[in-house]
């Protein structure tokens, strides 16, 4: 069996590894000297050959190996059993202190409360005067799955 890195370093023409033996499906698999080998071990005037040896460098990229692998590691943490880990930013609470006005349910500007007319009510006009929001990091719910990565850091 190839693996990326054997792949990546080219194979030998694959239509004439298997005309030569039909019977042995390694020796298709033999090793070519460098990427240029690769592509030099296939018929110019055949097409597909051409074509395949595209192909083949294309698929053997190490860069979209690397992404391969991170996309079949997600989703292994997303289909792993588990209970999810409690929210970091409102530790399960599923409410968050709202930014305006920070808790106080009312706007201060200066040492007035915001706004002061009497047409409006003196409430935050962001959490409607609760002093608290929904929490944006687990939408309210107060867990986060646990193939989220932590955003410990990014806590204000």
């Amino acid at each position: 069996m190839l693996t990326g890195g054997h792949l990546a370093a080219g194979l030998v023409s694959c239509r004439a590894a298997v005309l030569a033996c039909p019977s042995k499906p390694r020796a298709i698999c033999q090793r070519a000297k460098s990427k240029d080998t690769l592509r030099q071990s296939f018929d110019s005037e055949d097409e597909l050959d051409g074509d395949l040896a595209n192909e083949l460098q294309t698929v053997a990229d190490p860069q979209r190996l690397k992404k391969l692998a991170q996309h079949f590691e997600l989703a292994w943490k997303i289909n792993r059993p588990g209970r999810p880990t409690t929210c970091d930013c409102c530790k399960g609470r599923k409410e968050a202190e709202c930014h305006w006005c920070h808790g106080t349910g009312y706007l201060m500007v200066g040492s007035q409360v915001f706004p002061s007319t009497p047409t409006h009510t003196n409430n935050c006009p962001v959490c409607k005067g609760k002093g608290y929001l929904q929490c944006d990091r687990c939408r309210g719910t107060g867990f986060r799955a646990t193939w989220l990565p932590s955003d410990t850091d990014l806590l204000p």
